[in-house]
């Protein structure tokens, strides 16, 4: 443990920019212990990556350290701790650097330009500068405002916060109950300067790309089956629409069959009148 009764403190180059390396050394620090090192946004709201270090028999902690793509532009602190409770802190600016996407000419962009009622949609915003506060506004044909979705969540502000990077992605979305129309999503700084204004149509059935109109009433349906007509061809017969009887067993036996045995009988019957009257006549 340091002999020392100093605070710890902690030094570096405190205004790097976005890609930068930088020497951190702190001091004052119980030796061989390990500290925990944050990076802070402003006013220490959120920790955007810790590491941790070990610190020497001199009780100092020195390492390199390379600010990341990702890492939050502005205003910032890196906080550096140990398990005794000694701490120390130091305030961070980072810079966007010369490569940066941040170029403070904001460019918007939808990702679709026709929705159905109640669908969504993603705006990206990019080129802006960090930090900045966005208003969006839904407004129809007649530059009267409507309600409308962003991030699935309906607010009263409907504001958005471009992040460090510059940039900001979220879901735009229409409600069930507005009307089909031409609309125009139209973004205002925080003073009410307008920044960008993005048409956008909402019409019923618009999202599909490909749509298939429906039958006009009266028209035959096309079949489902390949290579089959729906008409019927010319020596189709049309099938009764009394149900047909089943023939009986008379019906089996043929007419030439029963027109012999009707005939057999007449004669049968004529020749039995004849030997009848032959026999009265003798008897008289």
């Amino acid at each position: 443990m340091t002999d020392s009764e100093d605070e710890p403190w902690i030094v570096f180059d405190d205004e790097p920019s976005v890609g930068d390396t930088i020497t951190i050394e702190a001091a004052y620090f119980e030796s061989g212990s390990t500290v925990t090192i944050e990076f802070r946004t402003e006013n220490g709201n959120n920790v955007w990556h810790t590491l941790n270090q070990l610190v020497d028999k001199d009780g100092i902690v020195r390492f390199e350290f390379t600010i990341p793509d990702e890492a939050p532009l502005g205003e910032g602190d890196v906080y550096i701790f140990d398990e005794a409770g000694r701490q120390a802190t130091h305030p961070l600016y980072i810079f966007r650097g010369a490569d940066s996407t941040c170029e403070g000419n904001l460019k918007a962009t939808l990702e679709k330009s026709k929705l159905n009622p109640g669908k969504q949609t993603q705006l990206n915003l990019t080129g802006a500068e960090p930090n900045q506060k966005i208003v969006l506004g839904l407004i129809n044909a007649e530059s009267n405002p409507v309600d409308f979705m962003l991030e699935q969540n309906v607010t009263d502000s409907h504001q958005v916060v471009i992040d460090s990077r510059c940039s900001a992605s979220l879901e735009v979305g229409t409600l069930k109950t507005t009307p089909d129309g031409k609309y125009t999503l139209r973004g205002l700084s925080a003073d009410g300067d307008e920044l960008f204004n993005i048409p956008l149509t909402i019409l019923t059935g618009s999202e599909s790309s490909t749509p298939t109109p429906s039958p006009t009433a009266g028209e035959p349906t096309q079949s489902s089956e390949p290579n089959k007509s729906t008409e019927p061809t010319k020596d189709a017969t049309i099938a009764p629409s009394t149900p047909q009887e089943t023939p009986g067993p008379l019906a089996t036996t043929g007419w030439n069959s029963l027109s012999a045995v009707g005939l057999g009988f007449a004669i049968l019957l004529a020749g039995t009148l004849v030997l009848i009257n032959q026999r009265n006549r003798r008897q008289h």
